[in-house]
């Protein structure tokens, strides 16, 4: 070999110098790097650990290692950098998901260099199964936590955390202070969000467990999403503070048993979807401080205290709902006071008020209660609301002012002492009802509606326009000379609206709100095609009828909650 040349030549990964003069000087450097976890995830620490890296020939430093260099976007741009005395170890996190390659350069005492790289996927799920094991670190489902709340610990920002069947029962409340989203409903072997089986009719129940004993199981601080759970046994299930979190494809039932709620709401706008709030013993949902919550396509049943409460400015609007069986001294259905309700397309069935009282007014409210509010009625069915004393079957409206619409709805078979439909007192209010149908109500004075103000200088006015109200005689109470007015304003009609089927309410599908309903009108009804379109377009624009299906936009409008069908 020339004195003159120069070669690297290859030994086993390394290589030997040979330098201007004669022999071997220096032995390359061997490079290693070992990634822990094994399937990092986006947001969270994750080690880089280079000490296994070595010198064969070498001495001193870490395995004769004097210099280690990590580049985490494998971009030839080294971003970190030790020299010894250091540890080889490194720690960096991934903000997005994805795969990754690192690479480590490492440097012996001579100046020799080499590298190695290690390729991996970056990705954003963090798992939880009861049935796993402990001292697990989430990161598969075969490593997954056994508690919600060591995923809640370790998690971040965009994270989600996803939960096998089971029932995870608390000792305390699991408090969610991070925008991250939350799911349950797994069998604990999917891989994508979409292999979990699809809701209604996930069977794979995800409990969370108050264990009756736990004052809030969920308290949401951060705009979180919660999907697929059954939240019970907790004196609140879900309580929201100053936060505007997402709520879906969940049961929430059985809380509330001292003086909390299925769902509790303080200064938050939270949006809930296709969920159940059920049996709760105090409230099904309680809106405090200016909320103002998005409500669509749940189902509030059997709760005790009523469905829900609203107060101190709330304003909630409420679309394609259930308020079904919901017992409380007023407002069955929903109480408001000092609030703004947009309620549209919803049914209210035999909801029940108990209020009853030996000196004061006994109005009640079996499906709706307000009170210094506004409720805006739009497409709606109110059935077989009832008032075991008080008055009001479906509605009340007590010391209100302004006016308010409540347009295409149907009133059938609300009960109350007084006003089967409305019990009114409020002075400097003008409710106007627009193409809505009245039909086989009762009260114990045989007035549907009922109006009782207390003021000649405040009037209290309900005024009907293309309405049909089924009693031609008897049907209302009022007092002009001390301003209680209720009055037909315009092409009111007096005829049985021809109903589908009275005694098949929810129809042969055993589902509300859908053209087979019982009270969808008939082709012979004089409520088709007869109502006033200019109602539809203000204050709200009606595109369609309460199925969400059928449009209100071909021809005439029709009378009432349902828009015929010819299918």
């Amino acid at each position: 070999m020339s004195a003159k040349e120069a070669r690297k030549i290859c030994l086993g990964g390394g290589f030997v110098v040979v330098s201007k003069g004669y022999g071997c000087v220096n032995e390359s450097p061997v490079a290693c790097l070992d990634v822990d976890p094994d399937n990092p995830i986006a947001g969270l620490s994750v080690t880089f650990n280079a000490t296994g890296s070595y010198d064969p020939d070498g001495s001193g430093g870490i395995n004769g290692i004097f210099k280690f260099e990590w580049d985490w976007e494998n971009d030839g741009t080294y971003d970190h950098i030790e020299t010894y005395p250091c540890d080889g170890i490194a720690t960096h996190t991934f903000t997005s998901t994805g795969q990754k390659t690192v690479k480590i350069r490492v440097t012996d005492g001579e100046g020799a260099k080499d590298t190695t790289t290690r390729t991996f996927d970056v990705g954003n799920v963090i798992y939880v199964d009861v049935d796993s094991y402990p001292f697990h670190d989430g990161t598969t489902w075969v490593r997954a936590f056994v508690d919600i709340q060591d995923a809640l610990d370790i998690a971040s920002n965009g994270n989600e955390i996803w939960v096998a069947e089971g029932t995870y029962v608390l000792s305390s409340g699991m408090s969610i202070n991070k925008s991250i989203s939350i799911y349950g409903g797994f069998d604990g072997t999917e891989s994508t969000l979409g292999d979990r089986d699809s809701f209604p009719g996930n069977t794979h129940t995800t409990t969370v467990d108050g264990d009756g004993s736990v004052s809030t199981c969920l308290l949401l601080t951060d705009d979180a999403t919660i999907d697929g759970f059954t939240i019970t046994n907790g004196n609140h299930g879900v309580f929201c503070s100053e936060a505007d979190p997402t709520i879906t494809n969940c049961i929430i039932t059985g809380n509330g048993f001292s003086t909390g709620s299925g769902i509790y709401c303080s200064h938050s706008s939270p949006t809930i979807t296709d969920s159940s709030i059920s049996s709760n013993g105090k409230r099904g949902m309680s809106c405090y401080s200016s909320s103002a919550p998005t409500i669509s396509n749940c189902v509030f049943s059997g709760n005790t205290g009523g469905g829900l409460y609203c107060s101190t400015s709330s304003s909630p609007t409420i679309e394609d709902c259930v308020f079904s069986g919901n017992t409380a001294e007023k407002g069955g259905g929903i109480y408001c006071f000092s609030s703004t309700a947009m309620v549209r397309r919803c049914v209210f069935y035999e909801n029940r008020a108990t209020y009853d009282s030996e000196y004061d007014s006994k109005a009640a409210g079996g499906g709706v209660y307000y009170s210094d509010s506004s409720v805006t009625l739009l497409n709606c069915l109110f059935i077989g609301n009832y008032c075991d004393y008080g008055d009001g079957g479906a509605v009340v409206s007590w010391s209100n002012e302004g006016t308010l619409y409540w347009t295409n709805c149907t009133f059938v078979e609300n009960d109350a002492r007084y006003g089967g439909v409305l019990f009114t007192k409020s002075p400097g209010e003008t409710k106007r009802l627009r193409n809505c149908i009245l039909c086989g109500n009762t009260a114990d004075d045989g007035h549907e509606i009922y109006s009782d103000n207390y003021s000649t200088y405040y009037h209290d006015y309900t005024k009907l326009y293309y309405c049909d109200v089924d009693n031609s005689s008897g049907w209302k109470y009022d007092d002009p000379e001390h301003g209680a007015h209720v009055e037909l304003v315009e092409e009111n009609i007096f005829v049985d609206p021809v109903f589908l089927n009275e005694n098949n309410p929810k129809g042969n599908d055993d589902e509300w709100a859908t053209s087979d309903d019982g009270f969808m009108i008939q082709s012979t009804s004089e409520c088709k095609d007869s109502g006033y379109n200019s109602y539809t377009y203000s204050p709200v624009y009606l595109l369609y009828d309460i199925t969400a299906t059928t449009s209100r936009r071909v021809g005439t409008v029709d009378r009432g909650a349902y828009e015929y069908d010819p299918n």
